[in-house]
């Protein structure tokens, strides 16, 4: 099964659109409570990191973030597909054609 490239990219893009302006929302409302919760969950002390969100920088925030996921998704779903033509993996799932089909046999 191949991966409709563009279809996965902008999947991708647009979570972490939904994704990027929640954390910008969170930001937004609670700047210290938001950089304490993140700090615990990664062990380091991002208080003094404690910065307000413009207008700007949520869009500049939004339209990078979301470009360079849907970027780096088209990637995946190109390289997983020019893997699936490779020999070796088309020897890969042929094997396990092979085992299911022995296995409804018995």
């Amino acid at each position: 099964m191949q991966l409709n490239v563009r279809a996965y990219a902008l999947a991708a893009a647009a979570w972490m659109a939904i994704l990027g302006s929640l954390c910008s929302l969170l930001v937004a409302i609670a700047p210290v409570g938001f950089m304490q919760t993140v700090g615990y969950l990664t062990h380091i002390n991002l208080v003094p990191l404690t910065r307000t969100i413009t207008w700007a920088s949520y869009f500049a925030g939004i339209v990078a973030w979301t470009l360079a996921t849907g970027l780096v998704a088209g990637l995946f779903a190109w390289t997983y597909n020019t893997l699936l033509r490779t020999p070796s993996a088309r020897l890969g799932v042929s094997m396990i054609r092979e085992e299911e089909v022995e296995r409804a046999r018995r």
